[in-house]
C-alpha cells in the first residue's frame, strides 16, 4: 500500500505525494513510535536505496529496539514503503510486555503467509549495522528474514551458518542488514538434506547465546558468557565418550567467517571485510570429540572441532563448569586452543552505577576523575580482599588492566551515557588490545598506558604510551585496529578514559 493510500485518498482523484522522511508514527500512544527513514548509499559498487523502520518506546519494557531495513525495487517509488513492520512492532511490544522478548540471535517463526511475503517464514535477529553514512541507535537489533528453508537450516546447524551463507549471496560481511524481497534463498532444498544427513544432525547440540568462535595464528579461541556455566554443569551426568557440538553467535572480533559447503571440499570457503586480512577467521560451532590418542584443533566445515584425550577433555570440562580459563597446546600439524569468558546481559554490572567488570585471572583497580580506587571485580575470581595471582599466572595472559581510570567527571559521564554502555565499551576496548598481542604471539612483557577520548558520531582518539618503548610498527598496527571500534553514542562534549595494562606480564621491572 502507497504513502498516500494509507491516509485513504483515491488514486484515481489526487496526485501521488512523495512523504518526507523521515517519518513518525504513533503506533501506540505515549507508548511506542515508528520511524521510517529512506536509505541511499553505494556498496560494492551496488547502489541501495531502502526503508528502514525503527521503534522508539521498546526500551521502556527491557526489550532492545528493532529496526527492519527492506530494499526498494527499481520499480517502486519512495512512498510504497509495506506498512507490515508497523503491526510487527505492534506485537513485539506487546510480546515484551508478557516478557517475551527479542535477544541477539533469537528466532520468530511466522505462519504460513509468512511476513512481508509468503516465502518468508521466519525471522533472526541481529546486532544492528551502519547503512551508508547512518548509525543505528545504540543496542538496536536489525531483522533478518528467513526462508522456510533458511528457518529450518537456523534450527538444525544454528543461525551463524545461515548469516554466513547470506553474507556470501550479497557478497557483505557478515551478512546484509537488509531484506531484499524478491532474493533467493540462501539454503536450497538439496542443501538442506545435506545439512540434515550431517555429522551435526546425528551429535547432541548445545545452543549457547553470546558464544563465539574463531582461529587466530593457528589457535582456535572458544569464548564463552560467564552466565552459560549452569549450562555446562550437565557434563558430569553426560557418558564420558560422548562428542558435544556447542552452536554458536558471530564472533564479533573476527574479520572474516567460514561459510558452509554443499559439496565437501580440502580448502575451507570464508567471506572477509572489505580491506581485511582475515587475521581472525569466525565459524558457526565448536565440536570435542573426547577420548581420542591425541589432542589436536582442527577446522571441519564451517567450524571447528578438538579431538582430546581422556584426560584433557576431564580438563577442559572442569574449565567449563567452573567457568575458568585454559590453554592447551596440540601437534604441529593442529591448532592449539583457547577458553575465555567474558560477561554477558545476565552478568552485567547494574547500570546504576558506574562500575567495570574486566575478565581476566587478575584483580587492578579503578580510578575516578576527583575520588578515591574503587575495586576492580573479577567474576568469579578476585573478590574483595582477594590476592592478585601470581606473576607466573599473569604472563601467559596477553594484556590485562591493572587500573582503569575514568578523567571526565562522573556527573559529565552520567549524562552523556549510560554507565552500561561505557562498561561494554572499556571492556570491548581492552578485548581487542588482548586479541591484537594474543595474536602477534607471546614476546617479552611491558607496560602499555591507552588514553582514549570518545567523541560525538561514534568516533574515538587513541593514544598510546610504554615501558619499555614498544616498536613503532606494531604501536601503529595497534591504533589502526582500535581506530575500527564504534565507540557508544554521545551527543556532545567528550568522555576520557585511561587503561593502564601489562601486556604479556607487564614490564619486569614494575611488577605490581
Amino acid at each position: 500500500m502507497s504513502w498516500w493510500q494509507s491516509l485513504g485518498l483515491p488514486g484515481a482523484q489526487f496526485e501521488k505525494v512523495t512523504p518526507r522522511f523521515p517519518l513518525e508514527i504513533e503506533l501506540v500512544p505515549s507508548l511506542l513510535k515508528a520511524h521510517i527513514m529512506l536509505h541511499e548509499f553505494s556498496l560494492d559498487g551496488k547502489d541501495i536505496v531502502c526503508w528502514t523502520y525503527q521503534t522508539e518506546g521498546c526500551k521502556q519494557l527491557g526489550q532492545n529496539e528493532l529496526l527492519v531495513s527492506i530494499r526498494k525495487k527499481p520499480s517502486e517509488t519512495v512512498g510504497d514503503f509495506p506498512q507490515e513492520p508497523l503491526e510487527f512492532f505492534k506485537a513485539v511490544l506487546q510480546h515484551a510486555a508478557q516478557g517475551e522478548k527479542i535477544k541477539t540471535g533469537s528466532i520468530s517463526e511466522f505462519s504460513e503467509s509468512g511476513f512481508l511475503s509468503s516465502k518468508f517464514r521466519g525471522a533472526a535477529y541481529i546486532r544492528s549495522q551502519q547503512l551508508g553514512d547512518w548509525f543505528p541507535p545504540e543496542d538496536s537489533l536489525a531483522t533478518i528474514l528467513l526462508t522456510a528453508e533458511e528457518l529450518a537450516a537456523s534450527q538444525l546447524a544454528g543461525l551463524t551458518r545461515v548469516l554466513a551463507l547470506l553474507g556470501r549471496q550479497d557478497l557483505h560481511f557478515p551478512c546484509p542488514a537488509w531484506n531484499d524481497l524478491s532474493r533467493e534463498t540462501a539454503v536450497s532444498r538439496k542443501m538442506l538434506e545435506i545439512m540434515t544427513d550431517s555429522f551435526i544432525a546425528q551429535m547432541p547440540r548445545l545452543l549457547v547465546r553470546d558464544a563465539g568462535v574463531s582461529s587466530c595464528e593457528r589457535v582456535i579461541d572458544l569464548q564463552m558468557p560467564l552466565s552459560a556455566r549452569h549450562f555446562f554443569k550437565q557434563l558430569e551426568e553426560m557418558d564420558p565418550n560422548s562428542p558435544l557440538l556447542i552452536l554458536t553467535d558471530f564472533d564479533e572480533r573476527s574479520d572474516s567467517m567460514l561459510v558452509w559447503q554443499e559439496e565437501k571440499k580440502i580448502v575451507p570457503l570464508a567471506i572477509t571485510a572489505p580491506g581485511a586480512t582475515g587475521t581472525r577467521i569466525a565459524g558457526s560451532f565448536f565440536c570435542i570429540a573426547p577420548n581420542q590418542e591425541t589432542d589436536r584443533g582442527m577446522i571441519i566445515e564451517d567450524g571447528f572441532a578438538l579431538s582430546i584425550k581422556a584426560e584433557t577433555w576431564a580438563a577442559l570440562k572442569q574449565s567449563l563448569v567452573n567457568g575458568s580459563p585454559c590453554y592447551f597446546s596440540h601437534d604441529e600439524e593442529g591448532y592449539d586452543f583457547r577458553l575465555s569468558w567474558h560477561q554477558d546481559e545476565e552478568t552485567a554490572a547494574s547500570p546504576n552505577t558506574i562500575e567495570i567488570d574486566v575478565l581476566n585471572p587478575t584483580c587492578g583497580s579503578i580510578r575516578r576523575a576527583g575520588g578515591a580506587a574503587g575495586a576492580l571485580r573479577t567474576p568469579g575470581n578476585c573478590g574483595d580482599g582477594a590476592e592478585t595471582a601470581p606473576e607466573t599466572e599473569r604472563s601467559t595472559v596477553p594484556a590485562y588492566a591493572r587500573e582503569i581510570t575514568l578523567l571526565s567527571k562522573e556527573s559529565d559521564i552520567r549524562e552523556l551515557i549510560e554507565s552500561e554502555n561505557l562498561h561494554r565499551y572499556i571492556s570491548h576496548v581492552e578485548d581487542v588490545v588482548r586479541d591484537h598481542f594474543f595474536c602477534m604471539g607471546e614476546q617479552e612483557g611491558f607496560d602499555l598506558r591507552l588514553d582514549c577520548t570518545i567523541l560525538p558520531d561514534r568516533k574515538a582518539v587513541f593514544q598510546t604510551s610504554s615501558t619499555p618503548v614498544m616498536e613503532a610498527e606494531d604501536e601503529s598496527d595497534l591504533l589502526d585496529r582500535l581506530s575500527l571500534t564504534y565507540a557508544p553514542v554521545i551527543e556532545k562534549g567528550e568522555i576520557k578514559f585511561q587503561l593502564f595494562l601489562a601486556v604479556w606480564g607487564g614490564s619486569p621491572g614494575d611488577v605490581q
